[in-house]
């Protein structure tokens, strides 16, 4: 696994190594940790209030809306770890948030119990997440490729005290399913931190992009080439291993048991249209084409010890969510039977470990998937009147239908595939695939490891030629 590391030019490997740590110091040393926020919340001068988006979920039967969310004070984000590695255009950054208070109201619901309303406090204490950020160079700056983020810590408490206040009720202790709670907890988590989280990204972002590649190697500007070249040659290396983990995935996975997943039923009030509110139920719901999973641009490579971690990044290319039995009361809707979405976006991602046992041995560890943005239900305001096959969507069916994906159907999506893909990092050809990646089995002896496509040769010539320009001109001197 020596394409790794810059093995072939010991000044640039130096140069990388260093610039790597002073990029990091960059960073840290300009952090604001809440003026920068600004740009990304609704902050009123005169209110002082932070306005966030409403959230939903279902406690058992009943629908809870937290809305009008309010963040009493503005959030504080602080920098507490910090590493980069230009071997393999890399960074890590761990993140810490201030402690906060939430405010609104709480309002709860089912088909079977009349709507009640509550003020309600939600607590976020020591609150921690890491981002992981893969590097490009265009040009003479550092770009940001792709972002993984993930929750390290965090304490949450939601009450509301009933309307006499004589009694203060926490809802989330009514459930008893310990995985459903930290679902639900962690959507409520990511609902209320993710325009933070957001922030956070275009901050390293925009001081990735002011960093001049060139200068941080000594000023070489071949060396900002060779770096290039050297990122794609390793990520080459590992790229036969990725579409077969891929393929070896997505081959489970069209077993029928694991490639639909039941959703789960839906009730929720209509808006109110020509005095009528009306409520909706939808049953017989149901996910598939799990099997579908496709690379989503390059992969990120980071360095921990003698580990190597491998960032992957995925998309369903096409997931459908079909109900078979919806039932409306409102006049004007009452024709709908079924629908099936619009196609959808998606993102998610693998961790993976590499660590070498032996020169014939490496041992390939799944660390995380992680299914970032499953893709919302559109709603289509227009659909025509001679539609045989409506699509339109109420929007609060689509609403409640985006919220049970979210915080329901996420985290089943998730343990069914870390379960294939602990089966399939088991297999012994992909051990070959990272101690041999320039083997191949259709009898083509290409060297990933040696290719470079047309765009790179133009930028080494360019290099080149400046170099050649500036030492004629020393000459002159």
């Amino acid at each position: 696994m020596n394409y790794i590391k810059i093995t072939d030019h010991d000044k640039l490997a130096a140069a990388a190594e260093s610039s790597g740590k002073v990029l990091v110091k960059r960073i840290t040393q300009s952090w604001q940790e809440d003026l920068w926020l600004r740009k990304k919340w609704n902050f009123t001068e005169d209110s002082k209030e932070l306005y966030m988006k409403e959230i939903c979920f279902m406690i058992g039967d009943d629908q809870i809306e937290l809305l009008h969310p309010v963040m009493e004070e503005e959030p504080k984000c602080k920098v507490t770890f910090g590493q980069g590695n230009l071997q393999t255009l890399s960074l890590v950054l761990k993140f810490k948030l201030n402690n906060m208070k939430v405010t609104g109201t709480m309002r709860s619901y089912s088909s079977s119990k009349p709507c009640k309303s509550f003020p309600y406090e939600l607590f976020l204490k020591d609150v921690e997440f890491e981002i992981v950020a893969g590097l490009i160079i265009r040009g003479d700056s550092f770009c940001i490729e792709n972002y993984s983020n993930n929750y390290l810590n965090f304490n949450l408490s939601l009450s509301y005290k009933t309307k006499d206040e004589s009694k203060e009720i926490f809802p989330l202790d009514k459930i008893q399913d310990s995985d459903l709670r930290k679902s639900i907890e962690i959507y409520i988590l990511d609902k209320l931190t993710k325009d933070i989280v957001l922030a956070v990204e275009d901050r390293v972002g925009e001081e990735c992009v002011d960093t001049s590649v060139s200068s941080m190697l000594d000023n070489e500007y071949s060396y900002r080439n060779k770096l290039r070249l050297h990122k794609k040659k390793m990520t080459s290396a590992f790229q036969k291993l990725v579409v077969e983990i891929v393929g070896m995935l997505n081959h489970q996975l069209e077993d029928k048991k694991l490639n639909e997943i039941s959703l789960p039923n839906l009730y929720g009030k209509l808006l109110e249209k020509d005095n009528q509110r009306g409520t909706f139920t939808a049953s017989q719901g149901y996910l598939k084409n799990l099997a579908s999973l496709q690379q989503l641009g390059d992969i990120t490579v980071h360095q921990d010890g003698e580990d190597i971690i491998i960032f992957v990044f995925l998309y369903f290319s096409y997931l459908d969510i079909v109900y078979k039995n919806l039932s409306i009361n409102r006049k004007d809707l009452e024709n709908t039977k079924s629908f099936e979405t619009p196609e959808n976006s998606n993102s998610s991602y693998m961790k993976i470990k590499i660590r070498k046992v032996n020169d014939e041995r490496i041992n390939l560890t799944l660390l995380d998937y992680k299914v970032d943005d499953l893709g919302y239900i559109e709603v289509i305001w227009d659909a025509p009147e001679n539609d045989t096959f409506k699509k339109y969507i109420e929007p609060e069916l689509a609403m409640w239908l985006n919220y049970a994906l979210e915080y329901q159907v996420t985290p089943i999506i998730e343990e069914r595939i870390k379960n294939c893909l602990a089966e399939v990092l088991k297999n012994e050809k992909l051990s070959q695939l990272v101690l041999h990646p320039q083997d191949t089995d259709d009898g083509n002896d290409s060297d990933p490891l040696n290719e470079v496509d047309e765009e790179d040769e133009e930028e080494i010539d360019d290099g080149q030629e400046v170099q050649s320009k500036e030492e004629k001109d020393d000459d002159e001197i």
